[in-house]
């Protein structure tokens, strides 16, 4: 639990420090807020991330954290969803689906998961606060040209209307970035709502 709260902490100040303290129960950062004041955190498992400056007396529970759980619980669900539906049309090989600061990666049947995982090392423009996927052979054939039907020869677009139909149920939309990979956006963002309605 608590590598998730640090990477929370990492992503929104600067110079974050990280003590243990054995005989508490919580454990204890410092760091610097965008205007370089100092601020103390704490988690307990039995209250949550508490922060305070040092013109604080008292710890503050920190509502955005929560939140942010939440949110980060709705991308978990979405990149489940996304990845059952490449399993559906069998075409989870070479897929991987960065999310939350970890990865699934579908290779040859085999699904891994791997934490600690940053999509900027692999593609110049990922979106690190949803989801980025990556993909290769069928799945980027099936994307970039349609699935194709082996009984008629021909392509259609189920898989992207599939894809597509899980994110809107969540609010959200696929954006194609490059031929191997595509991310998600929110709605609420308003970044390419005209696009999508037309």
């Amino acid at each position: 639990m608590t590598n998730g709260i640090q990477q929370f902490i990492e992503e929104r100040f600067n110079s974050v420090n990280n003590f243990t303290i054995p005989e508490q129960e919580y454990t204890y950062w410092t760091g610097m807020d965008n205007v370089n004041c100092p601020i103390q955190f704490r988690y307990r498992p039995s209250v949550g991330l508490e922060y305070r400056t040092l013109s604080d007396n008292a710890w503050i529970l920190d509502q955005t954290y929560l939140t942010i759980r939440d949110y980060r619980c709705t991308i978990e669900n979405i990149a489940d969803g996304l990845r059952d539906v490449f399993k559906k049309h069998n075409l989870y090989n070479n897929v991987t689906i960065y999310f939350n600061g970890k990865a699934y990666i579908g290779d040859g049947g085999v699904e891994e998961v791997h934490e600690y995982v940053d999509p900027t090392d692999y593609v110049p423009s990922p979106n690190v606060h949803t989801i980025t996927v990556t993909y290769e052979g069928h799945a980027s054939l099936a994307i970039n040209y349609g699935l194709l039907n082996p009984d008629t020869g021909e392509r259609d677009c189920s898989l992207l209307i599939d894809l597509g139909s899980h994110l809107k149920s969540f609010g959200y939309y696929l954006s194609m970035v490059d031929h191997y990979y595509f991310v998600i956006h929110s709605f609420e963002d308003g970044e390419c709502l005209e696009e999508v309605d037309a």
